[in-house]
């Protein structure tokens, strides 16, 4: 698998960034209070994130992917956490809470709240990449694919199980279960499987795993090991969506605003992640809705919707005009 992926020059187009795009935005709707959209949304937001992740993976040096990682992944992360639990100070030292403002990270235990993530926001994503990245260094030194899909699968369902028993810091058997997304879109870039038609007669069957998986009323959470398919049928229906998403933007695709829109999305993912994570934790989605609720009766709930949607993507735009910005938190756009 390694020495075919070294010699394939995997070329970006436009279709994955719209993918994360549509990906990125259904993740800020799925943590809307509203059960069926998480249902529907969680089995495939984030491991589409993990695929897409695999499928560009370059084959550098072991120091380089961890410096990198660092920077792009690790660094974002911890400016998050540090900023969340550094506002979470003063709102309560002067009393600034309010029927919209709150906050859940626990500022009296910083530490435990960074490294065990108890009080979890979506950037556990950038610290669960990077161990995906460095836990692929291991398993890539292994030559058949079979024995690939098995240690990782059976590690990955060792550590389902062992995270309801005890946790590990920084994610790290979340990110042992999501090695299976992030090496399976690997083998799709490594095996060339989106240039070739006649693959894809099969993956519409991928589409009942996901449809068993929603059928059991159970969200798929990566970031607590929660999986309602027994892992096995997770990753297919994932993967059913993931290049259902692919064919549709590959064949439909246009100029138009929305599909530019979404692309952007797509480039800024990453920013959008952290932005949503800091509102996610300040701002009460169930008060917003109440607030609307006098005027916008019945349609409060899509309108503040919207509004948390509208507000990330803003703010998001702002970020990425600044070169202090760009240049120190997010490494890959300076």
């Amino acid at each position: 698998m390694v020495n075919q992926t070294e010699t394939i020059v995997k070329k970006r187009d436009d279709t994955f960034d719209i993918i994360k795009g549509i990906c990125i935005l259904l993740m800020i709707v799925g943590h809307c209070p509203v059960s069926i959209l998480g249902i529907i949304i969680y089995p495939f937001h984030m491991p589409v994130f993990f695929f897409i992740a695999g499928y560009f993976f370059k084959q550098n040096g072991f120091w380089k992917c961890a410096s990198s990682g660092i920077r792009r992944l690790l660094i974002p992360f911890a400016c998050v956490y540090i900023f969340c639990i550094a506002i979470a100070y003063v709102i309560e030292y002067f009393g600034w809470f309010s029927k919209i403002v709150m906050s859940y990270i626990e500022y009296k235990n910083p530490v435990e709240c960074a490294l065990l993530m108890s009080k979890g926001l979506p950037v556990w994503f950038l610290v669960s990449l990077f161990w995906c990245r460095m836990l692929f260094f291991l398993v890539r030194k292994i030559r058949n694919d079979v024995v690939i899909f098995a240690v990782v699968i059976i590690a990955a369902i060792l550590a389902v199980n062992l995270y309801n028993y005890f946790k590990l810091p920084l994610m790290f058997y979340p990110s042992v279960a999501a090695l299976g997304f992030f090496v399976l879109g690997h083998v799709l870039a490594s095996r060339n499987i989106f240039s070739k038609e006649k693959k894809w007669r099969v993956f519409p069957l991928l589409l009942c795993a996901w449809v068993i998986c929603i059928s059991t009323g159970k969200s798929l959470v990566l970031g607590r090991c929660e999986y309602s398919g027994f892992y096995i049928l997770d990753i297919l229906g994932a993967l059913g969506i993931f290049v259902s998403l692919y064919l549709v933007v590959k064949n439909c695709s246009t100029k138009s605003i929305s599909w530019n829109i979404l692309k952007w999305c797509g480039v800024n993912s990453l920013i959008i992640l952290c932005v949503h994570s800091v509102e996610l934790n300040f701002v009460d989605f169930n008060a917003v809705k109440r607030w609307l609720l006098p005027v916008f009766f019945p349609y409060e709930l899509y309108i503040a919707i919207a509004f948390r949607l509208a507000f990330d993507m803003v703010v998001t735009y702002a970020l990425i005009k600044s070169r202090f910005v760009k240049r120190y938190i997010f490494a890959q756009y300076g």
